[in-house]
């Protein structure tokens, strides 16, 4: 059978842990940001059906790329304090980076390279410009 939020108790409890009071605000905080990424799936075609690249990947944090022709969009998931700092190779745009959604920083350097920073955990988003995507069966080699 299907279960349904309503069906949750509104006090969540663990054996041996600290009794939770799930307040409304929270609930509506959280459906919210639900919300919102979800809209940037429908709004933003790439993190559908672009490629996906991963940038950075550590024990608290994931950078991603999900790419097409159109636009590129950067995704940070992490679950502490992030301070990040992408090599010029790894990420192409991010001069000309907008900010989507979420509360990090991301910051183009001088040499190209890129620095995200978030405290806490994060979710976040990017659209970047878009990259030259091969033609189906394009391997990419010159011609013989």
């Amino acid at each position: 059978s299907d279960v349904c939020s309503s069906d949750l108790p509104r006090d969540l409890r663990l054996e041996g842990a600290e009794t939770v009071d799930a307040g409304a605000d929270d609930v509506n905080g959280d459906v919210e940001r639900v919300l919102g990424v979800v809209a940037l799936r429908r709004e933003h075609p790439a993190l559908a059906t672009g490629g996906l690249r991963w940038v950075h990947v550590n024990q608290s944090a994931v950078v991603f790329v999900r790419e097409s022709a159109e636009e590129s969009i950067l995704v940070l998931a992490s679950t502490t304090d992030a301070d990040i700092t992408l090599p010029a190779a790894a990420l192409l745009g991010a001069d000309r980076a907008e900010a989507l959604f979420g509360d990090a920083a991301l910051a183009a350097g001088a040499d190209g390279s890129a620095g995200i920073r978030a405290t806490g955990a994060t979710f976040a988003a990017w659209v970047l410009p878009g990259v030259d995507v091969p033609e189906p069966g394009d391997s990419g080699d010159a011609p013989s």
